[in-house]
This record gives C-alpha cells, sequence and structure tokens, in this order.
C-alpha cells in the first residue's frame, strides 16, 4: 500500500474517531448550571461551586454571591441527583452575608477569603482543617459555628 493511501484511511479513521468522541463527549462533559442562585459544575458526577462570574447552561451568571446561602448535599438537575463535593474558592472576593455548610462537602484555600459581608459561618461538625486565608479579609465575621 503506498504512504498517501496508508495516510488517507489513517486520516480518516482518525477523523470518524474523533468525531465519534465529540458526539458522545457532550453528554458525559462536565455541565455548569444555575441552581437557587448558584453556579455548580458537574465534575464527573461531583458537583463543584463555581465563581459567580461563570455563565451557567441554563440561565445568566450571576455576577456576585449575595445573601444567606444553606448548601446543600445532593441537587438534583435534569433528572438526575448529584453529590456536591466540594466550595473550592467559589466565594472568594463575594459580597456573601452567611453560609451553611453540610457535613462531607470541602473547601479549597481562602475559600471566603476577602468576603466583607461575610457575618456568619457555619461549618460541618466533621471539618478536618481549615486551609490558610480561609477567612482574611473577612472585616464583619462575627460567628464561626462547628
Amino acid at each position: 500500500m503506498k504512504f498517501a493511501t496508508l495516510f488517507r484511511s489513517g486520516l480518516a479513521r482518525f477523523c470518524a474517531v474523533l468525531a465519534l468522541a465529540v458526539v458522545c463527549g457532550l453528554s458525559a462533559s462536565a455541565q455548569t448550571f444555575l441552581h437557587e442562585g448558584l453556579v455548580w459544575k458537574n465534575n464527573k458526577g461531583k458537583l463543584e461551586l463555581q465563581k459567580p462570574s461563570i455563565a451557567p447552561e441554563n440561565g445568566e451568571a450571576p455576577g456576585d454571591y449575595t445573601g444567606d446561602y444553606v448548601i446543600p448535599t445532593e441537587i438534583t438537575y435534569n433528572g438526575t441527583t448529584y453529590r456536591v463535593s466540594t466550595l473550592k474558592a467559589a466565594f472568594k472576593a463575594t459580597n456573601v452575608h452567611s453560609v451553611v455548610m453540610p457535613a462531607g462537602v470541602g473547601m479549597s484555600r481562602g475559600c471566603f477569603q476577602d468576603c466583607p459581608e461575610l457575618v456568619a459561618i457555619t461549618l460541618p461538625s466533621d471539618i478536618a482543617k481549615l486551609e490558610g486565608n480561609t477567612f482574611q479579609n473577612c472585616v464583619k465575621l462575627q460567628s464561626i459555628t462547628i
């Protein structure tokens, strides 16, 4: 077989596999959606809270997190129930007022850093440690309940 024929058949096979991966990958790819004012990302069946500037698939980005939030342990979206795994640092530099976190949900370094309106937070009893800068510059923080 000539090189050009091999190249064309290999290229055609590659393109077919790539197209199939893209089509199949669309259903398995990460979804980003808005639920009760918060932007969530489905990362392999586990939900991660996203920054408020991230545009969800089902609405507009909130732009900021303000007010009081009770983080659920599970969220149902499009008929599928997902477990909330982490807040990451999504609340960082927002105007959130208070947050209640359930057991089993993690948070990243600086999760609430630079939240000037944060007054109260309730952490789960299973929290193992608080990473550095978790509450740095939270000038109105009055209550941390575990």
